[in-house]
């Protein structure tokens, strides 16, 4: 029997992405668990993703994808994105060095405020 995969993603779209994260996130560690190791009986580590700029490994697949958007992608993405999380994602964007510029930053206050009417 042969089993095949259809997968969504090929190894050259993660090596894109790889290369659009290069210089963006934070490589986190991998310590040695010593209580889970204890436990399993084998050898567990542990990935700390917290300790990414947004605090959860979602920086990698949020970024990748906003970085491989084209600039009218781009605009009609965001119009998709809550406000709150919109200026997250704006904060963080421009912490990385984005192409996305401060007029999206009032533009997302503007639909806050239309929200809130």
């Amino acid at each position: 029997m042969h089993i095949t995969y259809d997968l969504p993603v090929a190894i050259d779209d993660i090596l894109e992405a790889k290369k659009r994260l290069a210089g963006k996130i934070y490589k986190t560690g991998m310590p040695r668990s010593n209580y889970f190791s204890e436990r399993c009986k084998g050898e567990i580590f542990l990935k700390f993703e917290n300790m990414q700029r947004t605090g959860s490994f979602k920086i990698r697949g949020a970024f990748n994808k906003l970085s491989s958007l084209s600039e009218a992608e781009s605009v009609r993405a965001w119009w998709h994105v809550p406000p709150a999380t919109m200026r997250k994602g704006f904060a963080l964007l421009r912490h990385a060095g984005n192409r996305r510029q401060s007029g999206d930053a009032k533009r997302s206050a503007e639909i806050q405020g239309r929200r809130h009417l």
